[in-house]
């Protein structure tokens, strides 16, 4: 016989694990898609270089937005999308996860291993593929030298930490011998104590020429400091192409952890040929042999992000020290986090006010919002950079339970906004 204590236990218990939280999610459709381009309908709010996913997981970026739909790239099993298929936005710039597990591996754009040796090991975070390169203000002059082993090369055109290198020539001549050596040399300088860790971002190879090259280098214990970013001749086009921004990102992890890196791009040729087949498929103007016309600034922003950060401190924050002033004298306290705004938008938070820059800059008399919007990225469409807010010190019991929802749910330091009363009132957080 059934006990009806028994059911109402059950009941109950399973009443408490309901989860009512409403989410919401912007959906498009596929209206066409053909070599490895989707064209899309519906993403109305997707923004420029967002990661989207579609309904079976594959994985695209939102490349080109036009009035009528948003041309996506595919990441990976390009195939595998057809028409009519749903796509969802992820709210995410397209990013890589990096840490200290990825040397000695080989992985793909994605981040994700194809070594067959299991997953990266080690906490993660994402980086974004496209970025800032640091001004000139936080670059030190190139004055270190970094040795490739090669004797001719040190003595007479000698390269230095910071600086951009280009190895040209004829095929079969030798170019990716001195990138490896080079990366082979920095194992005295690993077992010394002061690592030069080594990025080799492999585009349009062939797979068996990867393998040998990573084979290489595992049997001159170069592994140990290096990750391989691989990018074959039989991935897509969108896979080659962001091929050397992963390496670049992970280099950026390196720099920005205070140690040196080197990043071998093989070969950037291959990358602009990927860059020109996107670009024809998804109509952009194309130009001399027909690649697209800013082919050239493609590889100006991806080589400037190389750089080699300066060691004074005080110069290296001069950009934000007005604003860090300002702050301070307005009697306001600073909130850092990883404040994305779709995010915040998804989870039905909004940081009032810092979406309206005008209001912002009217209720404050702030003249350096411009620098606010370069430096802090108080812009919507770029989710990816750490914030800095400043806000007023207001202290109530409502403010003490809005700062523990945010700090539960965007592990900020503390939670507050530019109108505090009309955030809790707006958002009934009472």
């Amino acid at each position: 016989m059934i006990n009806p204590s028994e059911i109402s236990e059950v009941l109950k218990q399973q009443l408490e694990n309901v989860n009512s939280k409403v989410s919401f999610e912007e959906v498009g459709t596929v209206l066409e898609v053909g070599d490895g381009v989707a064209h899309v309908f519906g993403l109305d709010n997707v923004c420029a270089n967002e990661l989207v996913e579609f309904e079976n997981g594959v994985k695209g970026v939102a490349l080109n937005l036009e009035e009528s739909n948003v041309g996506v790239i595919l990441l990976n099993d390009v195939n595998k999308v057809t028409e009519n298929m749903t796509v969802k936005r992820t709210g995410k710039i397209a990013s890589i996860p990096v840490g200290e597990g990825v040397f000695g591996r080989v992985i793909n754009v994605l981040g994700e291993p194809i070594d067959g040796r299991g997953p990266i090991q080690g906490d993660l975070i994402d980086l974004p593929l496209e970025r800032k390169a640091p001004g000139v203000i936080f670059r030190q002059p190139v004055k270190q030298p970094l040795q490739t082993g090669i004797k001719a090369i040190d003595s007479m055109v000698p390269i230095g930490r910071g600086q951009r290198e280009l190895i040209i020539g004829d095929r079969q001549i030798g170019k990716t011998a001195i990138a490896i050596d080079t990366i082979i040399n920095q194992r005295k300088s690993f077992e010394e104590g002061k690592p030069v860790y080594c990025i080799y971002v492999a585009i349009g190879q062939k797979a068996s020429s990867i393998a040998a090259t990573v084979d290489t280098l595992r049997q001159n214990g170069a592994l140990d400091y290096t990750v391989v970013v691989a990018a074959s001749a039989s991935d897509s086009a969108a896979m080659r192409y962001y091929s050397p921004f992963a390496g670049v990102a992970i280099g950026e992890y390196i720099r920005d952890t205070g140690r040196d890196a080197l990043i071998v791009y093989d070969d950037l040729s291959k990358q602009a040929v990927a860059y020109r087949e996107i670009s024809l498929i998804l109509k952009r103007p194309s130009g001399r042999e027909a690649y697209p016309g800013d082919i050239f600034y493609l590889h100006s922003r991806l080589l400037e992000r190389a750089a080699k950060i300066i060691d004074n401190q005080e110069v290296a924050n001069a950009l934000f020290s007005k604003v860090e002033k300002w702050a301070k004298e307005k009697g306001m306290d600073t909130i850092v986090g990883p404040l994305g705004f779709s995010d915040l938008e998804r989870e039905g938070l909004l940081i009032e006010g810092f979406d309206q820059l005008s209001t912002f800059e009217e209720q404050y008399n702030f003249p350096y919002y411009q620098t606010l919007i370069e430096n802090y990225g108080f812009v919507k469409e770029v989710d990816w950079v750490e914030r800095k807010l400043y806000a007023p010190k207001e202290k109530d019991e409502r403010l003490e339970r809005l700062s523990g929802l945010m700090l539960k749910r965007y592990k900020l330091k503390f939670g507050l906004t530019k109108n505090t009363n009309e955030f809790i009132k707006k958002y009934s957080l009472k």
